[in-house]
């Protein structure tokens, strides 16, 4: 499992890129997404009530995740990332699950 480091309070963040059978989403399948959602702590945080957190890229088939905007605290936790649409997602399709480890400080070593 892939692990995530961010820093508390830092404008730091993560690219997610969007794959079907190993090929990036297209532009049309990127705008069918209705919301993007991360489960972390157990707390859902999406993309409707924190547009600033989720930032999304049509063209690239990325979307970009800002936790410093969502306010995660200092953990190490197993997130879910649920990706929603307007066709056959409207309950939600759990994408893709990670560790994302966000640290008080960066470290040198």
């Amino acid at each position: 499992m892939e692990t995530v480091v961010c820093y508390k309070d830092r404008d730091n963040s993560f690219l997610i890129t969007l794959t079907k059978n190993g090929v990036t989403l297209s532009p049309t399948e990127m705008s069918a997404i209705t919301k993007f959602e991360i489960k972390h702590k157990g707390i859902f945080y999406n993309s409707i009530d924190n547009p600033s957190g989720f930032v999304r890229d049509n063209t690239n088939g990325t979307v970009q995740i800002k936790p410093y905007e969502l306010g995660f605290d200092v953990s190490i936790d197993r997130v879910e990332f649920i990706v929603y649409d307007s066709g056959d997602f409207i309950h939600g399709l759990l994408w893709s699950v990670f560790v994302l480890k966000v640290s008080g400080e960066a470290s040198l070593s």
